[in-house]
């Protein structure tokens, strides 16, 4: 249900077609009745758990479908597949409407044992498919074209299992009637096979010393000698004080904003790489009524000097989207600064627009949205566009080891050049989706706190202003330096959204511009934020100590 693209685009046959974003590098099963597709109603929770509320919202997801058959179970053509998804799917199972789910979640629910006895397989750590997904709106095939057009943002923080896998130690792609972020191999977000799937380059996987030879887990090919990790990602913060009546996985009841922190370390060989910390970081603010603005947070920090890096890819780089998935035309990525694409160290901004260009089939919506990207940080990084002499690439003019099919820019750690090294690696990029092809508006002041503890920015677009900020050394922190946002008028004079992380478990008091804001607040173990609308103005935060405020034994 999550991962399906929010528009249901049509095919060459002009059927309207649920499309799943892409996971890992499995070929695309687009609408229910082509061949293979019977995975749709093969789901676990209609044979484990058919008297759950997720089997009740699944089987309503599946009636919805565009397809021939009952439920969509794919076409029965007699296949032991056909069998068993009909013996499994019973006509007991209650519907209930799917689009009333929050619009995020987090799949990072895990219990090694008990897999291992129900299925005689040895899981462990390695295996973890852990993935947030946050989405702007829920769609169906009846929807109008109108409320087809939402965005669908996925942090994944997977290794690599094994056949159709990659590594993905924290890739954030982004869909909204096109790929905005994703990777460099055909269809964004499709990671390849074999030695193909190298997402320090190809990707935007942490890049040490200049290779991926100190990454476990990856695929087997020429040099492999890394063995495989025991431990791999841990998710370390997940927003999820306000979910209410649902579980704490779907995060904000209210689907404002999601946060999501992961310690990326256990992805490397630490004889190599000797890390102190790796904690990578995606926040999502989607307002009501305001702009939509993404935050890619990484704070690394290495025992030894070494060269330190990330890539950004763009797919709007004027090519023929790639058959099946996505029939439309792609739009192009510019460096709208003075000094170019060749100067982007200087100027740090990068516009990504789409074609506007409609597919041909009236009832899919145009792709009219962009990516507006400024880059930040509280130490030396350097920013480059790495397309051959500042142009766009091409499958004949690209970066070395690309495929052509994305413009990338590296983010570097250090000042000068990529080869640089060092011991720091702090990124701050701020995206904000253009809700039309003229919406490029966005400014991005840094916010680096006196207490040297936090770093963010103020951000503000054609709608709204927020004010983001996480805590720096990898590590939480119960205090913070009092300070005023740049800009206290206009947009963010008035209804700003706020966004703290990294706290120390605990009750904090808020005011903002000498008026309090929570009763306290309280910060969870495992959430670490604190969320809220409020005006502009300075920001004092204050940790309650115990005996001030009584703390809850759990939550």
């Amino acid at each position: 249900m999550f991962l399906v693209l929010p528009d249901y685009n049509s095919t060459a046959a002009g059927v309207p077609c649920p499309t799943p974003a892409m996971y890992g590098s499995a070929p695309p099963l687009y609408c229910p009745t082509s061949v293979g597709a019977t995975g749709w109603g093969t789901d676990g929770t209609f044979l484990f758990a058919p008297n759950s509320q997720s089997a009740q919202f699944y089987r309503n997801f599946l009636e919805g479908m565009t397809c021939q058959t009952s439920w969509c179970w794919g076409q029965v053509d007699g296949s032991a597949v056909s069998t068993t998804t009909l013996l499994s799917n019973l006509p007991t199972i209650g519907s209930l409407d799917f689009t009333t789910q929050p619009l995020q979640i987090l799949l990072g629910s895990t219990d090694y044992a008990a897999a291992q006895s129900l299925t005689g397989w040895n899981y462990g750590p390695k295996w973890g498919g852990f993935t947030a997904i946050s989405r702007t709106t829920w769609s169906k095939y009846d929807s109008p074209a109108t409320l087809k057009s939402g965005g669908l943002l996925m942090a994944q923080f997977r290794s690599y299992a094994g056949d159709y896998d990659c590594n993905m130690f924290g890739h954030v792609s982004f869909y909204q009637v096109g790929d905005l972020l994703g990777s460099d191999i055909g269809n964004p977000n499709n990671c390849g096979f074999g030695d193909n799937s190298d997402y320090t380059v190809m990707g935007d996987e942490l890049q040490f010393g200049g290779s991926r030879s100190n990454v476990f887990n990856r695929p087997p090919g020429p040099g492999t000698t890394i063995p495989p990790a025991t431990s791999l990602m841990a998710i370390t913060a997940w927003s999820s004080a306000n979910h209410g009546p649902w579980p704490s996985a779907y995060g904000d009841q209210n689907s404002q904003y999601m946060r999501v922190c992961a310690d990326e370390s256990g992805g490397y060989n630490q004889s190599i790489v000797s890390l102190n910390y790796d904690l990578h970081c995606v926040d999502d603010l989607k307002g009501t009524g305001g702009d939509h603005f993404i935050v890619d947070a990484r704070f690394v920090s290495t025992k030894t000097a070494q060269q330190i890096a990330t890539h950004i890819h763009y797919p709007q780089n004027g090519q023929t989207a790639w058959a099946g998935q996505v029939p439309y035309a792609e739009g192009h990525t510019t460096c709208p600064g003075s000094h170019g694409c060749t100067g982007l160290d200087s100027d740090r901004w990068i516009q990504e627009l789409e074609s506007g260009t409609s597919d041909g089939y009236p009832v899919d919506p145009i792709p009219n949205f962009g990516l507006i990207s400024k880059f930040l940080s509280p130490s030396n990084i350097f920013v480059t566009w790495d397309c051959p002499l500042g142009l766009e690439c091409t499958p004949s003019s690209t970066y070395g080891g690309g495929a052509g099919d994305s413009d990338r820019v590296g983010i570097c750690a250090g000042s000068g050049s990529c080869s640089s090294s060092a011991n720091l690696f702090e990124s701050f990029v701020i995206h904000k989706v253009a809700g039309s092809l003229t919406d490029t508006t966005l400014t991005a002041t840094p916010i680096n706190t006196v207490d040297g503890k936090w770093f963010g920015a103020q951000v503000t677009g054609s709608l709204s202003c927020a004010v983001v900020l996480e805590a720096r050394g990898g590590v939480s922190h119960a205090t913070m330096s009092t300070f005023t946002p740049a800009s206290t008028s206009g947009l963010c004079a008035n209804n700003v959204q706020y966004l703290f992380g990294g706290l120390t478990p605990g009750f904090y008091s808020v005011t903002v511009g000498g008026n309090a804001v929570g009763s306290p607040f309280t910060v969870w173990e495992g959430d670490n934020s604190i969320e809220f609308t409020s005006v502009g103005g300075e920001v004092q935060l204050t940790f309650l100590p115990p005996s001030v405020v009584q703390r809850p034994a759990t939550h």
